[in-house]
């Protein structure tokens, strides 16, 4: 029971952004409006992909780096995916359009690639895969959901901009949830450490 409360604090915090993923679909229909051809607008998800696949490699490497603190890192990337979106619906220029998907894409695979790490040291490896099981089935909600209320928002109002500024304040939220796993690590490296104290034995 104390694990999965546990578990169910730390996706709290990963699976908010989650829907802002499929949301930033609806950049290229943004583009479109705006009177940027289809082809330049369908581009703008391979600047998405191509970011996200440097974030991954780049962030990858600096989470073995014992000085950076991947909590942080991801706190980073949850802050700037969430003014990234603040960006999209106040610009009408291309160029701006594609360095912030680009920007978007390298800050979203950063904080995927670090999900399950972070599951893995709050829970430790022997649950890490349950861990990251709870993980993806609370994700699940704000990717289906996260569509569906964007959908209903541009039906009452004509538009996405009021999605993209609720989903992108909810991503900032996120940043600051997410000191409450540092707590959570810290703690647990607490406990291990007293753990081994009790464990010496006495002379």
């Amino acid at each position: 029971m104390e694990t999965t409360t546990i578990h169910i604090k730390n996706a709290l915090f990963f699976k908010i952004p989650q829907s802002k993923r499929r949301l930033f679909l609806t950049n290229v229909r943004l583009a479109e409006d705006i009177g940027i051809d289809k082809t330049r607008a369908s581009l703008l998800l391979t600047f998405v992909t191509v970011g996200s696949a440097f974030g991954r490699v780049i962030v990858g490497r600096l989470s073995d780096i014992q000085r950076f603190n991947r909590v942080y890192i991801v706190q980073l990337a949850f802050l700037v995916i969430g003014l990234s979106n603040f960006v999209v619906p106040v610009t009408e220029s291309y160029p701006i359009l594609a360095i912030n998907a680009f920007i978007f894409g390298l800050f979203a695979g950063a904080y995927l690639i670090l999900n399950p790490v972070i599951v893995c040291d709050i829970l430790g490896p022997d649950k890490v895969s349950y861990g990251l099981g709870m993980s993806y089935l609370l994700l699940s909600v704000p990717r289906t959901l996260g569509p569906l209320i964007a959908g209903r928002i541009y039906d009452g109002l004509q538009s996405y901009a009021i999605a993209f500024y609720i989903l992108g304040g909810t991503t900032c939220l996120s940043a600051f949830l997410a000191t409450f796993v540092s707590i959570l690590i810290r703690r647990k490296v607490d406990d291990k450490s007293e753990s081994c104290k009790n464990n010496e034995p006495s002379v």
